[in-house]
């Protein structure tokens, strides 16, 4: 049972406008709450699978926050009642795989453009979802555009223009038209290659965190990697010039239906 106890001046009838929820594993899901008096008690059938904390706040149109994190993979139901009106609603929230949101900021990769969302989620198999970003309602969009997979890997250089012993891949695996722009069509998948030199050090430590990647092999080439404290990652596709900078984080969520 959660419990928010700030005051409230105007209560005012609560309701959500939804019944259902998504949350990824080890990540959480922010529900702002326009109306009631923002005094809330969270009551959940298993608290195995969810944890959910309230936030009285009153201000720009919101009266609380709930916050709701995902322990364990599975459905549950929450009621949600406001203390002060009495009035309640049962949400069921869907815990779903793990996963990372690499959001390309620069590029001139004709399949990777300035914009794409990749989505790779951390399942038996390395699903990777690719998505576009609607900047005019600041949102993705809520069909993919294809699905891939994606595969890390560790290997000896045989670049001597790098100095270092062993370099860090990301192998994404894909299908693109005739162009070499991104593409659901009925055609075969190409692979790949992309080496992540020069990526922060909290990029490596969140795929480990999130994607269950064990990078034990790198441990003699700790100084590849900056010691930003932003979780950029840089992609260089092997046997090309593009390059692609871009953020790795746990946000936007993927929309919801997508996962099962």
């Amino acid at each position: 049972m959660t419990s928010c106890n700030e005051e409230k001046l105007e209560v005012l009838p609560f309701h959500l406008d939804k019944k259902s929820y998504e949350v990824m594993l080890m990540g959480w899901n922010d529900i702002p709450i326009t109306n009631g008096s923002g005094r809330l008690s969270v009551t959940t059938e298993d608290k195995e699978i969810v944890s959910v904390s309230c936030t009285t706040l009153g201000n720009d149109g919101v009266t609380a926050m709930l916050r709701i994190t995902g322990l364990e993979k599975g459905t549950v139901n929450l009621i949600v009642k406001d203390d002060v009106t009495n009035e309640m609603e049962r949400i069921s929230v869907k815990v779903t795989d793990s996963y990372l949101v690499y959001e390309v900021g620069q590029s001139k990769h004709p399949s990777l453009p300035n914009g794409t969302i990749m989505y790779l989620i951390n399942n038996e198999a390395k699903d990777c979802y690719f998505f576009t970003y609607n900047n005019i309602k600041h949102e993705v969009c809520s069909d993919f555009i294809t699905k891939g997979s994606y595969s890390f890997s560790v290997e000896k250089n045989s670049d001597s223009n790098l100095s270092y012993e062993t370099l860090p891949y990301l192998t994404l695996t894909y299908k693109t038209d005739e162009n070499d722009i991104l593409t659901d069509a009925d055609v075969p998948a190409k692979a790949h290659k992309f080496n992540l030199i020069g990526s922060s050090s909290l990029a490596y430590s969140a795929i480990n965190k999130f994607l269950g990647v064990d990078w034990d092999e790198l441990a003699k080439t700790h100084n590849l990697r900056s010691e930003s404290i932003v979780t950029f990652m840089k992609m260089q596709e092997d046997g090309t010039n593009y390059l692609l900078h871009g953020e790795i984080t746990l946000f936007p969520q993927i929309p919801e239906g997508v996962l099962k």
